[in-house]
């Protein structure tokens, strides 16, 4: 009740000035931290007197946020089946295996085996529990039929820094490390079926229009406006 108090002032208010309004928005980690600023960069220089929140968590967060109508749009991975919610855009989203740089073996393409065995031998530095990238790299073990040791860390930019550091590698978005890669700070593995070929997705309440303010800025995530940074999605 108290979602739908709120959503209800929102809709009220940006209904005749949707560029006065307010969008509500969750991300889970990764979108928040590495995909969203730009689009929020241009939305805010296009339409400065609309009022932006937005709510990083992990996956199981940013759905029950959606779910209870505390936010409006939710930029994450592929929402849950049940038929609550929609997608209404899309963006690629790779998931690359990285270590430290001279940490990844020579020649792993030519032998496949032995760089999977050399994975094997590392220690992963996973996402908490609730997180889809965990996931994700719990679904590579069985895949790659290794059993790796692991330590779980609670943010991608921990993640990021131990893995320079030479802790042990990790599963993580190119997004979030796109700059260590360019640099030569990091290394992408390489391997057959890798990297994954995911998407980000942007989602709303099935069935339902959106806010005229987060309309707005749907459209902003599909233009992507005046960020030259970001990659547009595709409207579905």
């Amino acid at each position: 009740m108290l979602g739908l108090l709120e959503e209800g002032r929102g809709a009220a208010a940006g209904q005749l000035n949707p560029e006065r309004g307010r969008v509500r928005l969750a991300a889970v980690t990764t979108a928040g931290e590495h995909v969203l600023p730009p689009h929020l960069a241009a939305f805010r220089a296009r339409w400065p007197e609309a009022e932006v929140t937005l709510e990083v968590g992990n996956r199981s967060r940013v759905w029950e946020l959606l779910g209870f109508r505390e936010v409006d749009l939710v930029i994450g991975g592929r929402p849950p089946a049940g038929g609550r919610f929609a997608t209404l855009a899309t963006r690629p989203n790779r998931l690359v295996v990285v270590a430290r740089a001279g940490a990844v073996p020579q020649g792993d393409d030519a032998r496949p085996d032995a760089a999977v065995r050399a994975l094997a031998t590392q220690v992963w530095l996973v996402r908490e529990p609730g997180s889809g990238t965990r996931s994700t790299a719990e679904e590579l073990f069985d895949d790659l039929g290794i059993a790796p040791a692991t330590l779980t860390l609670g943010s991608n930019g921990a993640i990021r820094e131990s893995v320079r550091a030479g802790l042990g590698v990790t599963l993580i978005s190119c997004d979030a490390v796109a700059r260590e890669l360019a640099r030569g700070a990091l290394e992408e593995w390489h391997l057959p079926g890798l990297p994954l070929e995911r998407s980000w997705h942007a989602v709303g309440r099935a069935e339902e229009d959106l806010a005229p303010t987060a309309a707005l800025f749907l459209e902003g995530l599909v233009s992507a406006g005046e960020a030259a940074e970001a990659e547009p999605f595709r409207q579905v």
